[in-house]
């Protein structure tokens, strides 16, 4: 019995900022395990924070894709705390993107006009 590859999701990134429930605020980049909107989504991501006195952290983290967006709710290793992060994803929206018309059919060839 074979895998069809298109049940497997594509991992994709996120950029944004990040919020740490001891007060921080940090700049972060974020692999998520799946490209496609409206999707619970696994992270995993390293994070700048830069006034913070752990000026890097580390963290796993769990939440949702949107269309080019993603919000995710993670722990940081490093500064032992939960963390929420938001900003752009870059995200597989099939609908928007690959767009492509309807195919142009030529009229029928009119063979009577040949002298």
């Amino acid at each position: 019995m074979g895998l069809n590859s298109n049940s497997f999701a594509s991992p994709t990134y996120m950029a944004g900022v990040s919020f740490t429930f001891g007060g921080d605020f940090g700049l972060t980049l974020k692999a998520l395990t799946d490209d496609k909107k409206s999707r619970a989504v696994g992270s995993i991501g390293a994070t700048y924070y830069p006034f913070a006195a752990k000026t890097f952290g580390f963290d796993l983290g769990a939440g949702y894709t949107y269309s080019d967006a993603a919000a995710i709710v993670s722990w940081d290793f490093i500064q032992n705390s939960v963390q929420f992060s938001a900003g752009y994803a870059d995200i597989d929206d099939k609908k928007k993107r690959y767009y492509a018309p309807p195919p142009v059919t030529a009229p029928p060839a009119n063979n009577n006009n040949l002298n």
